[in-house]
């Protein structure tokens, strides 16, 4: 059987295809990883999910059943899925829809990531921010264009106006310093993210305000989302500060191990 490219369905059923993201005027997304017919980290995306968008009625469980109808049809493909959810206002009117890819490697990241510091910040915060993972890409694809040619090799690490780290472009930001992890705070600035959520519940991970140089002096730091799990960092600002040789660290190879014992 020939590999499709995607899969797309909507409130309104299969479709051939899926609008652009300006079509929404306001919105959530969620990313997903799909595994031998289930997801599994979806009881955290839901709850993201409830709790950012507020879904009225039946809703929620109608897009779960979406979910795992696309999943199913995927199932012959043979590697994991990338899921990814839109739910918002389109035309005045609530709408969502869901594509389906393979989740090819990450051959870029295979031996650890590079992580770039970009000029792009989030802007002054006037409230608590509410960690929902908006439709609104502005600050990351201003940040995005800064790396150009090297987007997908490197990745692009956002600051808050202070110039304190506090996530990627696509990733949250874990560091272990001293025999513990920490991860930036993210009060008023950031994406809550579903596998920084889901290791917080498994370990001791302590929030904190951390600036570069505190980042630079970490024994080791990492990556994670829900779709690549944890991926170490090799270097910052284009020095290769973590030397790990060919293994992975061992902090991080916990971590990865963890994953693999109980997602996937």
């Amino acid at each position: 059987m020939t590999q499709p490219k995607a899969l797309f369905f909507s409130d309104c059923g299969w479709v051939a295809s899926l609008p652009d993201d300006s079509v929404f005027s306001a919105g959530v997304l969620e990313t997903m990883r799909a595994e031998r017919k289930a997801i599994p980290l979806w009881p955290l995306h839901r709850a993201r999910l409830a709790r950012c968008a507020r879904p009225a009625g039946d809703a929620l469980a109608t897009i779960e059943s979406a979910l795992y109808t696309l999943i199913e049809h995927c199932s012959s493909w043979g590697v994991s899925t990338r899921l990814r959810l839109r739910y918002g206002v389109v035309g005045g009117g609530v709408r969502w829809d869901i594509s389906a890819h393979p989740l090819l490697p990450l051959t870029e990241w295979s031996a650890g990531v590079e992580l770039v510091p970009c000029v792009a910040t989030f802007p002054v915060a006037r409230n608590r921010a509410t960690g929902c993972k908006s439709l609104d890409r502005a600050v990351y694809e201003r940040a995005a264009a800064e790396l150009g040619a090297n987007l997908g090799i490197s990745e692009g690490l956002i600051l808050d106006p202070a110039g304190k780290p506090i996530e990627t472009l696509r990733c949250n930001l874990l560091a272990y310093c001293g025999g513990e992890w920490v991860t930036p705070d993210l009060t008023y600035y950031g994406v809550r993210g579903v596998m920084r959520d889901w290791l917080k519940g498994k370990l001791e991970i302590k929030e904190t305000h951390m600036n570069v140089e505190v980042l630079k002096r970490a024994e080791e730091v990492v990556l994670c989302n829900s779709l690549r799990g944890v991926i170490p960092v090799i270097s910052l600002q284009g020095q290769r500060i973590w030397q790990y040789g060919s293994e992975v660290p061992p902090a991080t190879a916990r971590l990865q191990q963890l994953i693999a014992k109980e997602l996937w």
